[in-house]
């Protein structure tokens, strides 16, 4: 798998568990405290997330980074 299709299946869980939190992605930015167009990009696959980012984000809505890792 190359960068860009994994950025994409990333963004794609990420996305997916966004929605079964029932998140607007302003919401989930701001409980990881990170930027709404960030959250979009990185749902889009336009941007890599740094693995601490990937942190921030899961530790915000309590999903453990192995449990979500599978997803992808």
């Amino acid at each position: 798998m190359d960068k860009n299709q994994y950025n994409t299946n990333l963004g794609n869980a990420i996305r997916e568990l966004r929605h079964e939190l029932d998140l607007s992605q302003e919401e989930l930015a701001d409980k990881a405290g990170l930027c709404r167009t960030y959250i979009g990009s990185i749902e889009r696959g336009e941007k890599s997330i740094s693995v601490y980012n990937l942190y921030k984000l899961l530790e915000s809505v309590n999903v453990p980074i192995n449990q979500f890792l599978g997803r992808v």
